[in-house]
């Protein structure tokens, strides 16, 4: 998969902003302040629904904006060479109530759309996953910092870094560093001093 491009409006405090990627190596720099991250953010979110920075509740609003669209859209390129242009739009809900002259703020949504058509979640979901070619959990992990360590359950790290790197004993973790007189000072658990 590769990056083509990405758009964004309203988002986070970028008023308008286009990267043309082409799906190339990209590295952005710049001052403290000036959108390095909510970029990062952006592609996260509409990769992976998440910040890049951890952020609970992430959400792409522009601080004490009102009726206004925030939107991010991004093309990938994936394999065979087709392109997908996947966007959000996160946007206030106004609601008049019966017998009500003026509209209430009623919460946030987001509108997906696929190839500017619009779509639902799972829909925007399962076809990120077939552009990844990836579920969305590893995704996650590949692509958020602090996801693998903090947000997978311990059950599931050992289960990934065991289909990684095989089934590995102590013994070979200890040998392979050249750490084997260290087994003299390891007692086997519940062996009442027994070494390793």
């Amino acid at each position: 998969m590769k990056i083509l491009n990405l758009t964004l409006q309203n988002f986070r405090g970028i008023k308008e902003l286009s990267f043309d990627f082409g799906g190339n190596d990209a590295r952005i720099y710049g001052a403290n302040g000036t959108g390095k991250t909510t970029i990062a953010n952006a592609v996260c979110w509409l990769i992976a629904d998440q910040a890049a920075t951890g952020e609970k509740d992430f959400d792409p609003k522009t601080t004490g904006s009102h009726n206004l669209h925030h939107q991010a859209q991004i093309t990938l390129e994936i394999a065979g060479g087709e392109r997908i242009t996947f966007g959000k739009d996160f946007h206030e809900i106004w609601r008049r109530k019966k017998g009500s002259d003026t509209q209430e703020f009623s919460g946030h949504t987001i509108d997906y759309s696929i190839n500017k058509v619009p779509a639902k979640k799972k829909e925007y979901d399962m076809a990120m996953e077939h552009a990844c070619g990836k579920k969305k959990k590893k995704i996650k992990m590949l692509m958020l910092l602090g996801y693998f360590a903090e947000e997978m359950s311990v059950d599931d790290r050992r289960k990934i870094l065991f289909d990684v790197c095989g089934n590995v004993s102590d013994q070979d973790v200890i040998s392979s560093n050249g750490l084997d007189d260290l087994t003299k000072y390891l007692q086997i658990p519940g062996s009442l001093g027994k070494q390793f």
